[in-house]
């Protein structure tokens, strides 16, 4: 005697997949969407952060992703990121705004390649209120006068600074930061400022 189930047969972006006429459910794995039945995977959901809440059925997406209070981002793993590239400048130089997705803390790699005389420069680790967008201090480093490099690292519960480390802050990183470079003058420095995510 053979045995039947039901299927439910749920929108995929929106659109019900067809049905070929052997009854099978036609509808592509890989996000085609070229033949007949085929139901395209939206590109929002391959590799994209800010994916918006959806209700248009079932979606599976290879990756984990965030609930970020709106929409979901990717998870990322520990990475870096060029907050200041290696250039000549005279005066102080804020980093644009960075997005913590879901990392505790950071390390910063602040490398100085060419100084002045008798001037010098400052790094300091902002955190950015969500409320006002107004910037508070996490951690400032020395003022620093020689061609060199720091290291300080932002993370809740670190230790005391030592061996290569300069400065620690023992703050969780919150979701907006930003870096501030503090020139004493107008003498002229080059340097760059990386910094890496820590999970």
């Amino acid at each position: 005697m053979a045995r039947h189930s039901t299927v439910s047969i749920e929108e995929i972006a929106g659109v019900v997949p067809q049905l070929d006429d052997t009854d099978k459910i036609a509808m592509s794995m890989y996000g085609n969407g070229g033949a007949a039945g085929d139901t395209s995977i939206p590109v929002s959901l391959l590799g994209a952060d800010g994916v918006a809440n959806t209700v248009d059925g079932m979606r599976t997406v290879p990756m984990p992703m965030l609930f970020n209070g709106t929409t979901w981002d990717r998870y990322r793993n520990n990475e870096e990121v060029t907050l200041l590239a290696s250039a000549a400048r005279t005066a102080t130089t804020d980093s644009a705004n960075q997005t913590n997705y879901n990392a505790k803390g950071l390390a910063v790699f602040f490398q100085i390649t060419a100084v002045p005389t008798v001037e010098t420069v400052t790094l300091t680790v902002f955190g950015i209120s969500p409320v006002t967008g107004s910037a508070y201090t996490m951690l400032q480093g020395a003022a620093e006068a020689a061609v060199t490099q720091r290291l300080y690292i932002v993370y809740p519960g670190v230790g005391v600074a030592a061996g290569g480390v300069s400065v620690v802050a023992g703050y969780p990183l919150p979701r907006t930061w930003r870096i501030r470079i503090t020139h004493s003058a107008s003498g002229s420095f080059t340097y760059s400022v990386v910094a890496s995510y820590i999970l």
